[in-house]
């Protein structure tokens, strides 16, 4: 939404699937110039599908629907319905009074993802323990990775010569 929103200010045309030559991915967003105008109440249609993932949470929006399943600690794992628009803090789950809207919902995620490259998480994922490991492995290994180095010469040192002191 913000690359097409910016280009609408700038009244600038979106290239399409190409630019100088090289290919580019179409976009997929929509203006929010006509409700910052107030010249519109919604983004999309009622039928326009937006699905979102990030770290095996994941929602697809439709109409005044949102279906989503949350992982732990935030949520279960399972999927559950709501009405944004009657029920914006989601605090009334609608999947087994609208059983055919949640399988509809399912499926146009299943596309959405399918469509997007979405790939399923790892059994036993937890996304806390991933941010854990991708701080070390890609923030504090490569700042620090040469004094850890020199700390394990220096006690690899210190061992040989223990070692030869002791004979």
């Amino acid at each position: 939404m913000i690359v097409p929103t910016l280009l609408d200010l700038a009244g600038v045309q979106h290239p399409g699937t190409s630019y100088k030559g090289q290919s580019i991915h179409p976009l997929t967003g929509h203006s929010l110039l006509p409700i910052i105008q107030g010249k519109a109440t919604r983004v999309r249609g009622p039928d326009e599908v937006l699905g979102y993932e990030l770290s095996g949470n994941r929602a697809v929006f439709k109409g005044d629907y949102k279906l989503l399943s949350n992982l732990a600690p935030v949520g279960d794992g399972q999927w559950h319905l709501y009405n944004i628009t009657t029920d914006p803090g989601e605090t009334r789950d609608l999947k087994d009074e609208m059983p055919e809207l949640f399988q509809s919902l399912q499926n146009d995620y299943a596309k959405w993802a399918k469509a997007n490259g979405v790939l399923p998480m790892p059994e036993g994922y937890d996304p806390i323990q991933q941010v854990i490991i991708n701080s070390l492995v890609f923030v504090y290994w490569p700042r620090y990775q040469w004094h850890l180095a020199g700390l394990g010469v220096l006690l690899l040192l210190s061992g040989v010569w223990l070692w030869r002191r002791r004979r």
